[in-house]
């Protein structure tokens, strides 16, 4: 589901999109929920619609954001739900507050425009919490009205200042008894029966064998605007750690290379499919404990002499750094994915350069 709006709800799978136009609104479909549509196939305002629908709720699918821009958008998005980042805003009508759900227009920095219409906005007392000049990222469905594609929007949380960091987990997601990744990160003895809800943001190993191994998983929240980490050891189980789920996880904590871990807990899935804590752009001179734990990047870095059994060099413009027991890549621009690459048979001597290198710190440098 990728748009609650009255009779109206917006329907995507992996082949596009379509509205289901319900005879009643309904309470029981919220954005992200997967449901069986049924109706008759029409057309409105040149919009693909299943009218008189019908519905039954269902399961299977998550709710993924594709990252576009503006010109990039066609006919075929309509329904689907996309993702456009630094957009400013250029105006707000709302006929001069006599609209609950204002049309915001927005510009990119290739100067297209596009409007949200009817957005759904958050305020801050009176005023809306935006202004025009702000620059936003925007989550969205996109719609039609007579051929020109506009943006609509379910939740005032799809539209957030420029570069800011989703929050994944409300406190109703932590049972009473259970601690944050912050709580747990500041563990300092083996202390055993602890829960912890975080989210899984990042798979890594080691190379072993000559082969990439991976055993361990980042789990992320963001508390009081800050980003915090906890590393699990399940080298068993980490296929079943998703990027993006929120997962509680309960056993023993223990200080290992003076970092606190979980290892081979039993887990559980609190919420799937949410949209994933990004990797935290950094350079080589502020990594650190404040960063312990943490899924981050860094630009521009050359990788010195690969040394598989040991640690590889790694220089940006603030300084140098090692990485341990890295997977050989080969030499291409990496970008951070979810999880470490995997082997490849590049020249034993080449360095790596001008890359993106993306990691998990794991200890205090």
């Amino acid at each position: 589901m990728t748009l609650v709006d009255g009779q109206n709800y917006y329907l995507q799978d992996a082949t596009g999109g379509i509205c289901l136009r319900l005879a009643a609104k309904t309470d029981e479909i919220a954005l992200g929920d997967t449901i069986i549509g049924t109706g008759k196939r029409a057309e409105f305002r040149g919009m693909a619609q299943l009218g008189s629908g019908t519905f039954v709720k269902s399961s299977g699918l998550t709710l993924d954001a594709k990252p576009t821009t503006i010109a990039a958008l066609t006919a075929d998005d309509v329904c689907t739900y996309v993702q456009l980042k630094g957009l400013e805003i250029t105006e707000i009508y709302d006929n001069n507050g006599q609209y609950a759900n204002p049309n915001v227009t927005f510009k990119d920095a290739d100067g297209k425009t596009i409007q949200l219409y009817k957005a759904v906005l958050p305020k801050n007392g009176d005023s809306w919490a935006f202004a025009v000049g702000d620059k936003v990222d925007v989550t969205a469905a996109v719609g039609t009205n007579n051929g020109t594609l506009q943006l609509r929007n379910t939740v005032a949380d799809e539209i957030r200042a420029a570069g800011s960091v989703n929050d994944p987990i409300t406190d109703g997601m932590i049972p009473d008894g259970a601690l944050t990744v912050k709580e747990a990160g500041a563990i300092t003895t083996k202390t055993e029966n602890v829960s912890v809800v975080g989210q899984v943001v990042y798979h890594y190993g080691n190379a072993y064998n000559g082969a990439a191994s991976i055993s361990s998983i980042i789990l992320e929240d963001v508390i009081g605007g800050e980003i915090y980490g906890f590393q699990v050891y399940d080298y068993a189980n980490h296929a079943n750690y998703k990027v993006g789920d929120v997962v509680k996880v309960t056993g023993t904590v223990s200080p290992y290379g003076g970092v606190p871990q979980m290892q081979s807990p039993a887990m559980e899935v609190v919420k799937a499919g949410v949209e994933a804590i990004p990797a935290q752009e950094i350079t080589v001179s502020q990594m650190g404990a404040d960063y312990l734990s943490e899924y981050v990047y860094i630009k521009d870095v050359t990788l010195g002499t690969y040394n598989a059994s040991g640690s590889t060099p790694v220089t940006d413009a603030t300084g140098s750094t090692k990485l341990f027991r890295v997977c050989r890549c080969p030499p291409i621009l990496l970008r951070p994915t979810s999880r470490p690459c995997m082997p490849a048979a590049p020249p034993t001597t080449a360095p790596i350069s001008s890359a993106t290198a993306p990691a998990a710190i794991m200890s205090p440098m």
